[in-house]
């Protein structure tokens, strides 16, 4: 092992390391538009091949997932065109469940900079940013209701176009949030705003990391970890991500 890969290892030993995704599982709440997830159990049994092996049939965009500028606009980059360590950087947490951030809401540049102050944190260039809404207490995949289920994906708060031109203004690398819309307030499957999304975002090559959870768990700054497949001419891609604090 190199000396560089031995300190790594020493300081990533020094941290706690938190699980920040959702298990992928059939039928699991996400965008009211995106393709779901389905996991196909019996393709290889014990009994039948004398080994398991189950089969995924996924979209790019569901549980927690990564989307590339090309998610919005033709010819733009794709996700294996990023450098294998894009996603691994530091990170700063955006605590915005003291504003009750329900359907449709939008975060201002005044509330920015109240929690900027009230956590001593400021943006910097090459961090990811992620913006805990607390949406994943809508998370229900066990719900027998169905309504219930859908409520998360068809609603979410989001960012105001002034936010998203704060961050990317600071040279942030990426964003992300505890919703699976990531920056677009939405109520009832209705995008209120795009623009942070389209025109702001992914179109500067800044990815947004969308279907976060447990980020209540998480300190306010560390390591961001996702490693993103490699799918030619990928939108997107679902990931698993870890934070280190």
């Amino acid at each position: 092992m190199s000396q560089n890969a031995a300190a790594i290892l020493e300081l990533l030993k020094g941290m706690k390391a938190y699980d920040i995704a959702p298990n992928f599982e059939t039928n699991m709440p996400g965008y009211w538009n995106n393709p779901p997830c389905w996991i196909i159990d019996d393709v290889r049994t014990y009994d039948k091949d004398h080994y398991f092996c189950q089969t995924l049939v996924i979209g790019e965009h569901i549980g927690e997932h990564i989307d590339a500028p090309a998610h919005v606009r033709k010819g733009a980059k794709t996700i294996e065109q990023f450098d294998p360590g894009f996603f691994i950087l530091p990170y700063k947490k955006y605590d915005l469940t003291s504003y009750e951030p329900g359907e449709g809401w939008m975060l201002r540049l005044e509330q920015i900079e109240e929690v900027e102050a009230r956590d001593g944190i400021k943006p910097e260039p090459g961090e990811i940013i992620l913006f805990r809404y607390g949406w994943d207490k809508h998370y229900k995949p066990d719900s027998p209701d169905p309504a219930e289920r859908a409520f998360y994906g068809a609603n979410s708060p989001g960012l105001s176009e002034e936010a998203c031109r704060y961050f990317r203004d600071a040279k942030v690398k990426a964003v992300g949030s505890d919703s699976c819309q990531g920056t677009i307030p939405s109520v009832n499957g209705k995008n209120l705003s795009l623009a942070c999304h389209d025109s702001i975002f992914l179109p500067n090559d800044i990815p947004i990391v969308e279907g976060l959870v447990n980020l209540n768990r998480i300190p306010l700054t560390g390591l961001f970890l996702a490693l993103p497949l490699n799918i030619k001419q990928g939108s997107g891609s679902p990931v698993s991500a870890i934070a280190f604090g």
